[in-house]
């Protein structure tokens, strides 16, 4: 499963930067919220400003967090630009 993976083996927190202004742009927060690790707690941002969250049980509905990251995407995206699809 790739959640199980080493490439998502981040227990504390992990952020990826959705532009490339980084701490002052569009980013997600992710953070592994229970001791299993089957609980995913992801958060939007812009700069500062908490735009959106949402906690996912990785065991039952892990494509919720897919959902997450590409609304996020498409928030990101000028309507022009859909490198995202």
């Amino acid at each position: 499963d790739i959640f199980e993976s080493q490439l998502f083996d981040f227990r504390s927190v992990g952020i990826l930067y959705l532009d490339n202004s980084h701490k002052m742009g569009r980013n997600l927060e992710f953070r592994y919220s229970s001791v299993e690790g089957d609980e995913l707690e992801i958060r939007e941002f812009a700069g500062e400003e908490l735009i959106r969250e949402q906690l996912i049980n990785m065991d039952i509905d892990p494509t919720d967090a897919i959902d997450f990251i590409s609304d996020a995407l498409k928030s990101a995206t000028p309507d022009t630009d859909e490198w995202w699809k």
